[in-house]
């Protein structure tokens, strides 16, 4: 039970907001990093370890070019697995492992073998659920050469098909269609003269029938040797179900040096990629409904000198992007977080944060990392991330570890903040599926029961408040307002929101309104039961988070 403190209690319970001074280029507040752990570290016998991972409802596949690696979202090591052993054939790393929202499986893809004639194998698994701990189903993609180099293999789907990209110096894909295929029978493409296969793009909430969709920049491997400088092309592929594909291919001019493409996300038709140039991490946000064309771009300068590596950017169902880089100096590498919320300044990001640092290696760093959205229980995507990178543990290029971290936007969790005031019994419960694993509930009995919390140091200008919470069978319908700490002069944001849902447990973030406090001090959030839903049975509300994004 928590329990409320007067005014004059409250300045030793402060929680100070991440607030930092920006440079050009970043956003004022950083994000919050929430869970953070050592994945895989090293066999000493196989360097760099190429990690990546993804992110499903309640677990975390982490691959590196030796083992596959399955955690629980608290970071408890479920299982570990030879890559040779898990597909049955002899692999020759740089395994990519996914989670495709629309599915809800996991697939992994890994370089087989090539041999001296110039053909060679895939390894290609999907998980027969969200649960990768229980059967997959394996094949071996046979294609006429494979290691394309920097062109890049990887993993892309949207609502109908599996893509993988297995030859890009012949711009071959295979295409795995999900329906009535539990034996992953695929077919293999060999795109026209002229067409440019890049990376495959998971495009997380595609329609069906939507195309397949491949990215790559003008200076990408063998597809963008001879383009145009600061050049972006995207390759649209429809009728793959039908044996006889359709190539439409746009491009824009995205910047003014050579554009890379190293990483990428789709959602809601915005296509966030992201590579590095010049000693800066490049960043582009595109539009692919009708004419592809440039919504936002920016860069990172990492500091002190330091030169990035490994870049990778995701997008979240609010629209927010996550990224994620290794800083590599003369003496420490970190592996570097950042993001940006849609209401941020155009071509900033929040100034980034170190989740670990280590040695600089004497050989050289991967060519994987990993950025990806959080996934609830309920198989919803979430606006907060997962990353997944290396570090060194000394210089020696064998000695090295990976690291996976969760982050997000600047958050204010319910269960760390004073309460001001209740009318009713606040507890603290305890689940990992809350943004940092626990939440309040307000055991409210009847309308205008109450809860109000203080979080500290809010400055002015206009904010996009949201919540987050549980949904289910036992909840009321709230309005949230909010007031100067020293005042009691009170401003409703946005209207009712009811949190009831017919479901065990729906956990969501709901965008409340907007909000514009005129000075800079600890402000009061006071959650009013308003009413319930006539199915719900209690008036009990749920408090995970506030979220202020200006």
């Amino acid at each position: 039970m928590r329990i409320p403190l007067g005014l004059a209690q409250l300045r030793s319970c402060l929680i100070a907001l991440a607030v930092t001074s920006v440079a050009a280029g970043y956003a004022s507040a950083q994000i919050v990093i929430s869970t953070s752990f050592d994945g895989k570290a090293t066999n000493n016998s196989t360097a760099p370890p190429d990690p990546n991972a993804a992110v499903g409802p309640n677990h975390i596949v982490e691959c590196v070019n030796s083992n596959i690696s399955i955690y629980d979202k608290s970071g408890t090591l479920i299982s570990n697995t030879g890559n040779n052993t898990f597909f049955g054939i002899t692999t020759g790393g740089d395994p990519h492992v996914i989670y495709n929202e629309i599915a809800q499986r996991f697939a992994i893809e890994v370089i087989g073998s090539l041999n001296s004639s110039g053909t060679g194998t895939a390894g290609f698994a999907v998980s027969d659920t969200s649960d990768p701990t229980g059967t997959w189903h394996k094949i071996v993609i046979n294609v006429p050469g494979f290691w394309d180099g920097f062109g890049g293999n990887g993993i892309g789907y949207n609502a109908d098909a599996w893509t993988v990209h297995v030859n890009g110096f012949s711009n071959q894909f295979a295409m795995i269609p999900y329906a009535s295929n539990p034996n992953l029978n695929y077919t293999f493409y060999t795109a026209p003269s002229g067409i440019h296969i890049g990376r495959p793009v998971p495009m997380t909430n595609a329609p069906a029938g939507a195309p397949l969709y491949f990215i790559e920049g003008n200076s990408d491997g063998i597809n963008g040797q001879g383009g145009t400088t600061g050049q972006l092309r995207l390759m649209a592929v429809t009728n793959y179900l039908g044996g006889s594909p359709t190539y439409t291919q746009q491009t824009v001019q995205a910047d003014t040096v050579s554009a890379s493409v190293i990483n990428n996300c789709w959602r809601d038709n915005q296509l966030a990629i992201i590579g590095q140039q010049g000693g800066l991490v490049r960043w582009y946000l595109c539009n692919t409904s009708g004419t592809f064309s440039l919504l936002d771009k920016g860069t990172i300068t990492p500091s002190g000198g330091a030169t990035p590596d490994d870049p990778t950017i995701a997008i979240s169902p609010n629209g927010s992007l996550g990224l994620n880089y290794l800083a590599v100096g003369t003496s420490n590498t970190s592996m570097m977080l950042t993001g940006r919320a849609p209401t941020d300044a155009a071509g900033t990001v929040r100034t980034p944060v170190a989740a670990v640092t280590g040695a600089t290696s004497n050989g050289r760093l991967g060519d994987f990392s990993a950025c990806v959205v959080d996934i609830s229980s309920s198989g919803q995507p979430l606006n907060a991330f997962w990353a997944c990178n290396e570090w060194l543990n000394t210089t020696n290029q064998f000695d090295w570890r990976t690291h996976l971290s969760k982050f997000s936007e600047p958050i204010f969790e319910a269960e760390s903040l004073t309460i001001n005031a209740s009318s009713d019994t606040v507890d603290t419960v305890a689940d990992s599926n809350y943004s940092a694993g626990s939440a309040d509930i307000l055991r409210a009995n009847a309308v205008g029961d109450l809860v109000t919390y203080l979080v500290p140091g809010v400055s002015s200008g206009t904010y996009t408040v949201a919540v987050g919470m549980k949904k289910n069978t036992s909840r009321g319908t709230f309005q949230l307002a909010a007031s100067r700490a020293d005042q009691n002069t009170w401003s409703n944001i946005g209207s009712p929101i009811d949190e009831y849902e017919n479901t065990s447990g729906d956990y969501a973030e709901v965008v409340i309104g907007t909000w514009s406090p005129g000075t800079t001090n600890d402000k009061l959030f006071r959650f009013t039961i308003t009413g319930k839903n006539a199915s719900s049975d209690q008036f009990w509300l749920s408090v995970d988070y506030i979220r202020l994004t200006k």
